[in-house]
């Protein structure tokens, strides 16, 4: 949406770092008169004013900018406050579940749907309804088998006295009955916290089945055994087909407990509760490529527009309250889960978290649907853009400037499996200037960086960033500059060793968007070969061409000293044929010839006679 109201992309990026950096006051933003008022410092000796109106229309925002710059309209400078009160508004947005001045008052979990049917089963229980189903694990095996309660019991009872009746295959073991054995319920904690209501003194080997009574068998004898759980045997069947507990769950099931086992069996408990209160999370920053989902432009007023899904880079804010995750999912803000040391209950810092989306909208990392044109879905409410249409690469400056103070801060950053940027760092000592010849009237002069064991000539990028951003880049943000060498790949070099090589590139206009092999110049551009290594070799060295180095060093050094002419030359020579002369002789001590191109009747020929005599008598 920004986009929208600024005349270029550029003024769009220049405007963004404008307002990271800080230069955005006495912002003021009036929603009911529709008006933003603000002051940005450029490049003025004062701060410029910046009048933004605002007003819908058909469902979408209109931009009136005014700003008191040369430019005078959707500038950069209107660009940076609008990046500012977007980043003031956020803020406010309903992002989290609000805060609450106190705990909420803990009530019971609503119920899982397995467990509401099971409830309603066992209050209503009917011997005739309840057929059985295939039961897992310690809740009994029939192989898919077709008997419950009161009646399965019984026709099984009348199989087995039948003598025919074999376990699982017709060759099985004969089942037959044998002692009863006594086990009694009680409840055990699963890995994620669920309770679980099982049989103990079971004996290891056997196959429980959930009938009335339960059963127990032998799977190698064929021994079948009755169970005797201390509860009525209907009783000890529903309660085999319990399904476990989720931990969030086990008061609601509690407060109904006493209808369905009354007193024979305790209710279900939370294990080793412990209450840590109000916890601060540590927020956690997570990079990552995804579709988001853009309105298309509406062909006409009878067709509505439809989407399209974007690739987009995006990073995703969810907070980690001591190992339990905090994601925009969690709809929740008094929290229960199981750990080492058992149940534990914490309220969430909303105020911590409503801090870190204020952080990152100071970075200029916006939630994906407060973008006019994007449709964000629900698992992307916490989901963070730095534009509309985001590549990792747009994110360069971020990762190298501001990840590092993020995690100082306690942050924790993660990178998704998709996540395509990565940094590739360059050999220190690697960067130098190299100058070749080029046939007899040019020379080539390029910028080698050693990455990944190969040296990249780097100076062809640098001059496409310079005709992206202009002199901007010279106020880049941060100790380095990034820039992309290969897809995927970002390279940083400290910006105090690049900026005077930026300097010299604008100063002799070297920028080209579309240059992607070395600079080559022709050779009357030699004084310029000089001034740049001038400016530059402090920071990189220069190798190559020492020749042609110490020619253009010398053509920039040019010193005209008085030339005394030897007493075999009789002419005087006048001021001006004088000052020929000095020039003939600087040229001749540099290695270069010369063309004296004075008017006629100015006398060339003596200027030349006198450096000729001055030459011959050395």
């Amino acid at each position: 949406m920004i986009r929208k109201g600024i005349q270029t992309e550029a003024m769009v990026r220049n405007g963004l770092s404008y307002w990271q950096q800080g230069r955005v006051t006495k912002l003021e933003i009036d929603v009911e008169l529709g008006t933003i008022n603000a002051k940005v410092k450029g490049s003025a000796q004062h701060p410029y004013d910046v009048l933004i109106i605002f007003s819908e229309d058909d469902d979408d925002v209109v931009f009136e900018l005014d700003c008191s710059c040369p430019v005078g309209f959707g500038c950069k400078h209107c660009a940076a406050v609008l990046y500012a009160a977007r980043a003031e508004l956020t803020v406010n947005l309903e992002l989290f579940p609000q805060e609450r001045s106190a705990p909420p008052r803990a009530t019971a979990a609503p119920l899982s749907q397995p467990l509401i049917n099971w409830l309603a089963d066992a209050q209503a229980y009917s011997p005739v309804a309840w057929l059985t189903k295939r039961i897992h694990d310690f809740h009994g095996d029939l192989s898919g088998g077709t008997l419950r309660g009161l009646g399965g019991s019984n026709w099984l009872d009348q199989a087995i006295a039948t003598n025919r009746l074999h376990w699982r295959k017709p060759n099985g073991p004969l089942l037959h009955m044998a002692e009863t054995k006594q086990a009694t319920f009680h409840w055990v904690t699963l890995g994620a916290g669920e309770q679980r209501l099982t049989l103990a003194d079971v004996p290891a080997g056997l196959t429980l089945i959930a009938l009335a009574p339960p059963l127990l068998i032998d799977e190698e004898s064929g021994a079948v055994h009755r169970l005797a759980c201390g509860v009525e045997m209907m009783l000890a069947e529903r309660l085999l087909h319990l399904p476990p507990v989720p931990l969030h769950a086990v008061s609601g099931l509690a407060e109904n407990w006493s209808r369905v086992a009354g007193d024979a069996v305790p209710p279900p408990a939370l294990p080793n509760m412990i209450d840590r209160g109000m916890m601060t999370p540590a927020p956690v920053l997570t990079f990552r490529e995804e579709g988001v989902e853009i309105f298309l432009p509406q062909r006409s007023r009878y067709y509505g527009a439809g989407t399209a899904k974007t690739p987009m880079a995006t990073a995703r804010l969810s907070f980690d309250y001591d190992g339990y995750p905090v994601t925009n999912a969690t709809v929740e803000t008094q929290i229960l889960h199981v750990t080492g040391e058992g149940a534990i209950q914490f309220q969430r810092d909303l105020a911590a978290e409503k801090t870190a989306f204020a952080r990152m909208a100071s970075l200029g990392l916006m939630p994906v649907r407060t973008f006019h044109e994007a449709k964000a879905k629900a698992a992307q409410a916490w989901d963070l853009l730095i534009c509309l249409g985001a590549v990792p690469a747009d994110y360069a400056d971020i990762l190298q400037s501001d990840v590092p103070r993020l995690q100082a801060e306690g942050w924790r950053i993660d990178y998704a499996p998709r996540w395509s940027l990565a940094f590739v760092e360059i050999e220190p000592e690697s960067l130098s200037f190299d100058v070749a010849p080029s046939g007899l009237d040019w020379f080539d002069l390029s910028l080698g960086a050693r990455i990944d064991g190969k040296t990249i000539d780097i100076l062809p990028i640098l001059r496409r960033l310079l005709a992206l951003h202009g002199e901007d880049l010279l106020d880049h943000p941060g100790e380095t500059l990034s820039f992309e060498v290969a897809p995927g790949k970002l390279a940083q070099v400290p910006m105090e060793r690049i900026k005077p090589v930026l300097e010299m590139l604008l100063l002799f206009a070297l920028q080209d968007r579309y240059g992607n092999e070395r600079l080559r110049l022709p050779a009357r551009d030699l004084a310029a070969l000089a001034d740049f290594e001038s400016e530059t070799s402090a920071h990189i060295p220069w190798t190559g061409a020492e020749p042609l180095r110490a020619l253009a060093k010398a053509l920039a050094q040019l010193e005209l000293d008085p030339t005394k002419t030897p007493k075999s030359f009789l002419a005087t020579l006048r001021p001006y044929q004088q000052q020929g002369l000095d020039w003939l002789q600087a040229l001749h001590r540099a290695g270069f010839g010369g063309v004296l191109a004075d008017d006629m009747g100015l006398d060339k020929t003596v200027q030349t006679l006198a450096h000729m005599t001055t030459l011959a008598a050395r």
